[in-house]
């Protein structure tokens, strides 16, 4: 209704497609790897027995990787195309999340899961900086500052919605495998499954696809932004 008073969220930035398509792509990555480092989180403390400090340390890789490599992918973003670096970006994360479902059993070793996640790194490194790159290419400077806020306070909600709707996800699905009695999401879960982690691995398995599916979902929206977008005027932002 205050559109016409200079708005702190101008709804003509959703005109442009691009700026849209980002928000969409942002609130997809933030919900698959939020879900996958929550996942992975529990799996080496209540699975593997680490205690928080190392498993917190055998995800570093992934951040340190991605800190890296985001400062280059904002520099060649405009020279590859911010589009083709997200799909990228969007790709590797999906296939470290696929590594990590094929090598986790109850036995594995912090190690193992380097790979994916320097794989997974790489590919959040290509997003970040690529996907705001794209988004604000066509938005004016007088509202840059709204459509930047606008973008990291959604992406914030999918982080925030994304671990809630993983959790349920695995908090129902282990419920189901304990024959649909009340389950705890402990750290020791020797006594609720009888000692046997079949169960609980399948469980973290089949949460694990949330996280991918949103990473698809990413991809597809990412597919219809165009390269060549018109820019927002002044008079069609306010």
């Amino acid at each position: 209704m205050r559109q016409k008073r200079d708005p702190l969220i101008p709804f003509a930035l959703f005109e442009d497609r691009n700026y849209t398509l980002m928000n969409v792509v942002g609130v997809f990555f933030s919900i698959g790897v939020l879900g996958l480092m929550l996942l992975l989180s529990i799996y080496f403390q209540s699975i593997l027995g680490y205690d928080a400090f190392r498993a917190g340390r055998t995800l570093v890789p992934a951040s340190l990787i991605s800190m890296c490599v985001s400062p280059f992918a904002g520099k060649f973003s405009n020279k590859i195309g911010g589009k083709y670096l997200v799909l990228a970006g969007l790709a590797l994360t999906l296939i470290g999340m696929i590594w990590v479902i094929f090598i986790m059993n109850g036995h594995n070793y912090w190690v193992q899961f380097m790979l994916s996640m320097v794989i997974t790194g790489f590919g959040n490194g290509l997003l970040i900086s690529p996907t705001a790159a794209v988004a604000v290419k066509e938005v004016k400077d007088e509202v840059a500052g709204a459509a930047s806020g606008v973008m990291n306070t959604v992406r914030q909600l999918g982080t925030v919605g994304g671990s809630a709707a993983v959790g349920a996800l695995l908090q129902n699905r282990i419920s189901a495998m304990n024959h649909g009695s009340e389950f705890e999401l402990v750290f020791d879960i020797s006594t609720k499954f009888g000692g046997h982690l079949s169960g609980y691995l399948t469980a973290l398995r089949e949460s694990l696809l949330l996280p991918m599916a949103a990473i698809a979902l990413a991809c597809i929206a990412c597919a219809f932004v165009r390269k060549n977008a018109k820019r927002l005027s002044t008079n069609e932002v306010k």
